[in-house]
């Protein structure tokens, strides 16, 4: 069976579905098919991540509801029906005869969106660095996380780390918060 003939057998099943062509396919779904989270036990280097400072403390709430407003529910043109602007945020990868689709699901902010606490003596660039190169497992596939490190470079500061697959940035503009 051809790609053209699946594509268009899934759009007529799964009207909501879109197709998944290079460079969005690479090998990185082959473990994660069937779910929001892969189940790689691996260290992965294909995350695209970064974070910022500042003085004052932030809260989750409030991150909560700014990443809500302005990257999930930003549409593109004003219209009830237009698409939405950072799509790739709502929707999970699903294999169907051998390709993969982009398929819709329910986005719970609080899995995406967390605060870390750091132990006493904890270092965070340490828990920086692994949370940022471990792969997603039994995790979303893009996350925002808040901490205030009590020792360390970053001490005093509110971090915000963000972290996004690959499959996710590819392609895909996000918004200014």
């Amino acid at each position: 069976m051809c790609r053209k003939s699946i594509d268009h057998y899934v759009s007529f099943r799964h009207p909501t579905w879109r197709p998944i062509y290079p460079p969005d396919n690479a090998t990185w779904f082959q473990n994660n098919t069937q779910t929001t989270e892969s189940d790689s036990d691996e260290k992965c280097s294909g995350n695209i991540g970064g974070f910022t400072t500042v003085d004052e403390v932030v809260d989750i709430g409030k991150m909560r509801q700014i990443v809500l407003q302005n990257l999930l529910e930003t549409k593109v043109g004003k219209s009830p029906d237009s698409e939405w602007k950072n799509w790739k945020m709502r929707v999970v990868p699903k294999r169907v005869l051998g390709y993969f689709y982009w398929t819709p699901v329910k986005v719970d902010v609080s899995k995406h969106v967390w605060e870390y606490i750091p132990g006493e003596n904890e270092s965070f660039e340490d828990f920086m660095l692994d949370w940022n190169s471990r792969g997603f497992q039994g995790r979303p596939l893009w996350e925002f996380v808040i901490t205030r490190p009590s020792i360390g470079q970053f001490a005093g500061k509110t971090v915000i780390l963000t972290k996004f697959s690959h499959a996710i940035g590819v392609r895909n503009a996000f918004v200014s918060m």
